[in-house]
């Protein structure tokens, strides 16, 4: 008859371990494996967590390029609608000069 009598010791950790002599002690603290794996659980998620926001970062840059690409677009536009105003102004400026140095023709 194997033997029921219960065994305790403590892991590297100082967790309490148990088991029934005839079983031998465990191999591994169960203990131990449970913080492991959650461990390994929140690094993942974390991991998921940076790449979420790296993802964010980057289509929010590319917005924000977008955005001052229109900007600069339209920065452009006024200068070349103030550049063609400037142009007819000299146009019709110079249009006027040859009636500015003319001799009145009855004095």
């Amino acid at each position: 008859m194997p033997c029921e009598f219960l065994m305790r010791s403590k892991c590297d950790q100082g967790h309490n371990k148990t088991w029934k002599c005839s079983a031998g002690p465990p191999l591994t603290c169960f203990k131990c494996e449970e913080e492991a794996r959650l461990r390994e659980k929140k690094a993942k998620e974390a991991i998921i967590l940076q790449q979420q926001r790296e993802a964010e970062e980057l289509a929010h840059a590319a917005r924000l390029a977008e955005v001052e690409q229109k900007i600069e677009a339209e920065k452009q536009k006024v200068q070349d609608a103030q550049l063609a105003e400037e142009q007819r102004e000299v146009v019709r400026h110079v249009g006027l000069m040859p009636y500015m140095y003319a001799t009145p023709s009855h004095m």
